[in-house]
Formats: C-alpha cells, structure tokens, sequence
C-alpha cells in the first residue's frame, strides 16, 4: 500500500488472481488505482463493477469488501490517505472551516485523465529521492480529486500573485538547489500554505518548484562538467539520485547528452 502522510511513504504492489476479500475498514481514505483485470467491490450498500484504469474511492471506516472476475486475476496498487492531508487541501480550497471529513460523490471514478495523474504519482513514491516532485504531485492530485468529485463543490482559489514570497522560495531554492527539499521547505520559507504556494510559483516563475530544481541542478552539473569533473560525480553534486536522471534532464534541457557536452567543453 502507498500511504501517504506529509511526506511519509510506503510502496507495496496490491494482490493479483481470482480472490475476494472479507468485509472491512480502514482508517484512512482508500485510493485504488486498478490498471489490469476486472472485478467487483461491495461498498455503501451496492455492487460497483471494477474496470481497467478506473478509481476506486473508500472512505475511512467504510465496510467493504471485492473480488475478481477474472481468471487473470487484477492488479491494482493502493494510497491510503491520512485524513488530515484532505482537510488541509480543502481548507486550502476554502472549504471545511469546521474540519469535518471531506466528502466525495462516487466510488469508482472513470477519469483517464485523473488515473494517469494517480498513476503517477504511484511511480514517483516508488523513485528513489525526488521530495519536491513527490510532494507537489500529491497537492495537485488531490486537489484534482476533491474539485472534481468532492460532494461539496469546491473550486481552486485564483493563484493571484504573490512576487515577494515566490522570490523568498526562488531564493532559497538557488541556494539550496542539491539538497532533497520538501514543498513544506518551500512554503514555509514563503510564508504561504504549500497547496496555494505551488499555483503562484507556477504563475510567477513559468515553472513549477520542481522543475525549476531541476534546472537549477543541471545548470550546475553542466558548471561542474566544463570545469573537468566527471559526469557521474557532477550528477550527485548536482542533487541527482543517479547519472541516469542528469542524462535525461540534460538532454532535455540543453539538447545535448552530458558526454556530448564534456566534448564540446574540451
């Protein structure tokens, strides 16, 4: 189960082959993210059919239980959400002043837009590192999620601008750019909450955190490697989890493979 909690996480692959599970609960909100095989779940009173790329929204303390109709089985990999991270996004969308418990209209969802984007984010809580990535990927997600699908109706917040605190985070950032930050680090050094603080970074700098980062860290190794350091000791200087990672987002960024890139600085 990938749970996940303000920056806490823990990955493991749900169970696959012909199989029912007996009623039960949880006590977070449930996510399944079911990417192969069909089957049916028992929850709030009815039979839901379960289909590839489809979403499967249990909320906490509510009695359920599913099996496959296929020989195949299905696979499907599980987020279980603490409770607090919904409140917090919806206070965000200026609901729940009351923090009660979020409520959403349906239990399965056919979004292939919104699978994707839970898909993911199931893959990144995988990936080694990455914080940054991780984390914005949550407060966009759920966001979607609760926009979409919250039995209140909510909306995001017009971004706004907001130049001095992105310019704090811009700051802190280029400061700090190999270090493993979290969007906490970032909204707190500007002064806002991390669900509003990734919509005015995009809207000033063009970029989100993350992918400022990343530039940020491939200008650097690209420094280090026309200096004569290797490129496998400039990715890790740099902040990258590996020298695959820089050779992806170097060529991406400027073009040119980082070997390619040492030759030409020679």
């Amino acid at each position: 189960m990938l749970s996940l909690t303000r920056g806490a996480s823990s990955p493991s692959r749900g169970r696959t082959g012909v199989e029912s599970t007996r009623r039960h609960t949880h006590d977070e909100f449930q996510i399944g993210v079911f990417h192969e095989g069909a089957g049916d779940l028992y929850c709030r009173g009815a039979r839901h059919a379960i289909t590839p790329r489809t979403l499967v929204v249990v909320p906490p303390g509510e009695a359920h239980s599913g099996h496959s109709t296929q020989e195949s089985g299905w696979s499907y990999l599980v987020i279980g959400v603490r409770l607090s991270l919904l409140q917090d996004i919806c206070a965000d969308l200026g609901e729940l002043g009351t923090r009660r418990r979020p409520e959403l209209n349906d239990v399965v969802l056919s979004d292939p837009a919104l699978f994707t984007s839970f898909w993911r984010l199931c893959r990144t809580f995988a990936a080694p590192g990455q914080i940054l990535e991780r984390d914005e990927q949550v407060t966009e997600v759920f966001g979607d999620l609760l926009t979409r699908y919250g039995a209140s109706g909510a909306t995001r917040r017009p971004p706004g601008r907001e130049p001095r605190a992105v310019q704090r985070a811009v700051e802190y950032l280029e400061a700090h750019s190999a270090a493993n930050l979290s969007l906490d680090d970032l909204a707190r050094v500007a002064c806002l909450s991390k669900y509003h603080f990734t919509r005015v970074f995009k809207k000033e700098v063009g970029l989100t955190p993350h992918a400022y980062q990343i530039q940020l860290r491939v200008r650097r190794a690209a420094e280090l490697i026309r200096g004569g350091t290797g490129i496998g000791p400039a990715a890790y200087t740099a902040g990258f989890a590996a020298q695959s990672h820089l050779n992806l987002h170097f060529k991406r960024c400027l073009g040119v493979t980082p070997g390619q890139y040492a030759r030409g600085a020679v």
